[in-house]
């Protein structure tokens, strides 16, 4: 367990939770309460501690709840210490570095299923809520991208380092983003390698959780639009070669070149020019930073106006936003297409929707059922006279 000024991390063994926390010294045993930022339900976890000096030592004992009791958000709090208290006892690990106040926060990946939080000296990383790592951190600010050393603690010792990069950003949604390169699985295995120089399309990408409420654009949002231009015989370009970018309240579905990406986006108005930010899961997963204007067409139909970063630098997960329209701006017409886009699995679909949940700070379970109706009516298979696909679709469609 890692405690800040007003902050924890707590690993157990079926749960590692992230968060805030409060105490109450007036009530004998003394109260804590925990506030869970890491889960879509944010439970609060009550519990009752008393602290003591052993060998020199600061000594920590914990009362929670039981843990089932804590996953179905019905944890109340425990009037006495039982055989199953925690005993913490204080860390020798305490380095005396100044690290970059910028990364002092909990962060999400694009799927919710990774989170990572900062805090003076410690760190943790959590991944799908059951397993972490943690221990104490470094960074060089100096250096060109800078550098960060997570030092992974095992049984009270520093057992291995991780040698990394990163660089701060901004994301449309008002977020902070943070861009972490680190060496391969490989590397950390063998404890060799060198640190990375670059960042690569497996750099994570990671935004924090303290956010406003998803606003999206409302010019964007139920619209499909295409670069329909019509040939010299007056017919309209085959799908197939198409660009075609459709959007629900907080969903999108992008035919761009090759790809066909899906996923989550969001739109901030109050930058000039406004900005748009795709984010792609599935089997591709991808930051698309862009640009956009609204405009009208001569009959009155809308076009939107997208500039775009190369998709090469999208690909190698090097991708910055435009500042400017160029020649190469995409001009999208407002369409009737009634194509399906990518499809989005099951899997893909619930992952996103927590996602997107957990930045809206919606209630969960509505926000959760919202959002995959949202997924379901925009994403859909096209005909396959596979029977086990054709299954399938029936299962999609009933969520």
């Amino acid at each position: 367990m890692i405690l800040t000024k007003g902050e924890f991390t707590l690993v157990l063994p079926a749960n590692t939770f992230i968060g805030t926390y409060t105490t109450d010294t007036t009530h004998e045993p003394k109260w804590i309460d925990f506030q869970v930022l890491n889960s879509a339900f944010a439970p609060l976890v009550p519990g009752i501690y008393m602290n003591e000096t052993l060998d020199g030592k600061k000594q920590l004992t914990l009362q929670l709840p039981p843990q089932s009791d804590i996953s179905k958000g019905e944890a109340k709090r425990p009037t006495n210490f039982t055989e199953t208290a925690l005993i913490l006892s204080e860390s020798t690990s305490k380095p005396n570095v100044q690290n970059d106040p910028w990364l002092l926060d909990t962060w999400f990946d694009l799927t919710g299923t990774m989170s990572m939080h900062f805090a003076k000296k410690d760190f943790t990383i959590a991944f799908s809520r059951t397993y972490a790592i943690l221990g104490t951190y470094t960074v060089d600010m100096n250096k060109n991208p800078m550098w960060i050393n997570l030092n992974v603690i095992s049984d009270g010792e520093d057992s291995f380092t991780i040698l990394g990069i990163y660089k701060q950003g901004d994301s449309s949604e008002n977020m902070k983003q943070l861009t972490i390169q680190i060496q391969s699985q490989d590397e950390i295995q063998s404890g060799g390698g060198e640190r990375p120089t670059e960042f690569t399309s497996e750099a994570m990408v990671l935004s924090n959780v303290t956010v406003n409420p998803i606003k999206n654009d409302p010019w964007l949002i139920g619209e499909i639009f295409a670069d329909d231009i019509e040939d010299d015989e007056g017919e309209g370009e085959s799908n197939d070669t198409m660009t075609i970018l459709s959007f629900t309240n907080t969903t999108f579905a992008f035919d761009w070149g090759e790809w066909k990406l899906s996923g989550t986006f969001f739109t901030n108005t109050s930058k000039s020019p406004m900005w748009l930010d795709l984010r792609a899961y599935g089997s591709v997963e991808a930051y698309i930073p862009a640009i956009y204007r609204q405009s009208l067409s001569t009959d009155g139909k809308k076009v939107l106006v997208i500039e775009l970063p190369p998709i090469e630098m999208v690909e190698s997960g090097n991708a910055s936003r435009p500042l400017v329209f160029s020649d190469e701006a995409l001009n999208l017409m407002e369409s009737s297409i009634e194509e399906c886009p990518p499809t989005l699995g099951c899997g893909e679909c619930v992952s996103s929707c927590e996602y997107t949940c957990e930045v809206a700070k919606k209630k969960a379970k509505k926000c959760q059922q919202d959002c995959e109706k949202a997924f379901c009516e925009l994403f859909c298979e096209e005909d396959d006279e596979d029977e086990e696909e054709n299954e399938e679709n029936e299962k999609r469609g009933r969520r």
